[in-house]
């Protein structure tokens, strides 16, 4: 569904581009629709969470409007068919490509700072219990996802060190988001010379996300677990982190495979 749903959206892009029409300006108000609906959904307790929710996701989206579009292009030029549609897909490719760099570069680096922010307290919750639950039940789905052995470490060790950066503090945590976003960026910019799509980062960020709500949950009192609509977005950071996750392991063995 999601695929069908990029494939269209990619196609508007196309006609937009096409027709002259401003290119920035419908993404702007979709991205602004979606990050109402995500403070509506997590809530107004927690807004910088809200905000590193929606600035992720928006970041996600781009590159998978990006690698659709990129490797559209790269199958019309390795196949000699379609050169004014390799063309077309490739500008387009390269526009959300530019787009996701901007959010990488600006918004997100923001929105971690912020959320860094808002997560020192004076006295740091016990999140023993609460990262033990999460963790077990990542791992027990885990089991489940069609990976071998080698694969199912590999993702097992980032979601580890998720956790392990989670109990470091604050700083830990959002110094490494921080570490993730540029190398994100990194990649991207290159993104004409490989066809490495950096999910395992973007999974990774996706989980860092799941483990700051744990922290808030872990605090006494604290009402962000009280809303079932924010355990849903628990639930859609792990599905969103997992299936990146899963995709990203994958092209990390097959590159060190082929090296």
């Amino acid at each position: 569904m999601y695929a069908r749903r990029s494939a269209i959206s990619c196609r508007t892009a196309l006609q937009r581009l096409e027709l002259g029409v401003d290119f920035e300006r419908p993404w702007e108000t979709h991205r602004a629709a979606r990050a109402d609906l995500t403070q509506r959904l997590v809530g107004l307790e927690r807004p910088a969470l809200t905000n590193y929710i929606s600035t992720v996701a928006d970041v996600s989206e781009c590159l998978a409007q990006s690698e659709v579009l990129f490797r559209e292009a790269e199958r019309c030029e390795a196949l000699g068919v379609y050169p004014g549609r390799a063309q077309d897909a490739r500008d387009a490719a390269r526009r959300y490509n530019e787009m996701a760099r901007t959010i990488l570069t600006e918004d997100a680096p923001a929105a971690v700072n912020a959320l860094r922010e808002d997560l020192r307290t004076p006295e740091a919750p016990d999140t023993t219990e609460i990262f033990s639950i999460g963790n077990r039940t990542i791992r027990e789905g885990l089991a489940e996802w069609p990976l071998d052995v080698y694969e199912a470490r590999e993702a097992d060790e980032i979601i580890s060190r998720g956790f392990e950066l989670g109990r470091a503090g604050p700083d830990a945590m959002c110094d490494s988001a921080i570490d993730a976003l540029q190398r994100l960026d990194q990649l991207r910019t290159e993104r004409d010379q490989h066809n490495a799509a950096g999910l395992a980062t973007l999974g990774a960020l996706c989980l860092l996300g799941f483990v700051a709500l744990m922290i808030y949950c872990a605090a006494p009192g604290d009402p962000t677990c009280t809303d079932p609509t924010v355990m849903l977005w628990a639930h859609i950071l792990l599905i969103g982190g997992g299936v990146m996750l899963f995709f990203g392991v994958l092209s990390i063995l097959a590159s060190a495979a082929a090296a």
